[in-house]
């Protein structure tokens, strides 16, 4: 393998995805589904009730409220959607690999190896997660105490604001250099810690290769991305909002329960159709990524083949 640019990792993202994306569409159907409706979760009860409060006249009672609805968000809206993503890379990493070594597994072998390595990657993520937002928790811890002083509530906000700003800051650097922790946790079987560690280590790059930051890559992949879900998501739900075209279905459904039922999972359709094609293609980059890394600073390659020759004779081809 040659060292990749950050425009090559795509362009060998485009080449995999083109690849093996009728098996990943297939096998990361269940695990869309479940990263879509943690996100309605998310939506429903945590993103629409943030600013709305059933004691106007009680501060105490609306730090109470906003503080729920942050826990709630943290720590269950946020890891079933950590569940479905870390669902969707344990399989793309597991036929990344396996088409690689040019081994053939069933969906169902996949499936279930995919299954299996799910709580040590969703663990890892999750260890990612709270990490990572450990600034935006400690400036709403900041914020709700200006709410409650009165001599310094001002400076406090002032603090919290800034705290937040900084977690921010921080939440896109950890995001870049613990990116592919699940892929290591899931293809070298060590534990959640451990594999942040060496993600980070990974991500740094190493003295010996100058100008060589896998993090970069990272971040790269990232904004890429996310431009193309934005017009995705708006290629998608445009002819569906100018031709009306889920009032046109609403309109021959009978019955108010299914009249609402209907209209909810039609809302669902675009949000859907953008993550069961393209997360499957970001798991891939950040698979790429991981790869790309070991190939360069630990000579991955050399390992691959060495493992392949004990393999009977058989011999491996790198497509990318």
């Amino acid at each position: 393998m040659k060292s990749l640019s950050t425009s090559k990792i795509l362009d060998s993202a485009v080449q995999v995805y083109q690849t093996l994306g009728a098996s990943f569409l297939r096998l990361c159907l269940v695990p869309t589904l479940v990263y879509v409706l943690a996100g309605k979760f998310l939506e429903i009860f945590v993103i629409d009730r943030l600013m709305v409060t059933n004691t106007p006249s009680d501060i105490l009672a609306q730090i109470g409220e906003f503080s729920v609805r942050i826990g709630i968000g943290l720590f269950v809206a946020a890891p079933l959607m950590l569940l479905g993503y870390c669902w969707i890379l344990a399989i793309v990493s597991i036929l990344i690999s396996d088409w690689i070594l040019s081994k053939t597994r069933s969906d169902e072998a996949v499936a279930r190896e995919a299954v299996r390595s799910l709580p040590r990657i969703a663990i890892t993520a999750f260890i990612c997660l709270v990490i990572g937002s450990i600034g935006f928790i400690i400036g709403l811890g900041v914020l709700a105490a200006s709410a409650l002083t009165t001599d310094s509530g001002g400076i406090l906000a002032a603090i919290a604001v800034v705290v937040i700003i900084i977690g921010l800051l921080w939440n896109i650097y950890f995001t870049c250099i613990s990116a592919i922790s699940p892929v290591i946790a899931s293809v070298e079987n060590i534990k959640p810690l451990a594999a942040i560690r060496r993600s980070i280590k990974l991500s740094r790059g190493n003295k010996s290769f100058k100008g060589v930051f896998p993090s970069n890559w990272v971040f790269s992949l990232l904004v890429v991305y996310s431009i193309l879900v934005s017009i995705f998501q708006f290629v998608v739900s445009f002819p569906l909002d100018q031709f009306q075209i889920q009032q046109h279905i609403l309109n021959i459904i009978p019955g108010p329960i299914s009249h609402d039922l209907v209209s909810n999972l039609l809302g669902l359709l675009p949000n859907f159709a953008t993550i069961w094609i393209w997360v499957p293609f970001l798991a891939t980059g950040i698979t790429l990524i991981y790869i790309e890394a070991r190939v360069i600073f630990e000579g991955f390659d050399i390992e691959v083949l060495a493992q392949v020759a004990n393999r009977e004779g058989s011999e491996i081809v790198y497509k990318f």
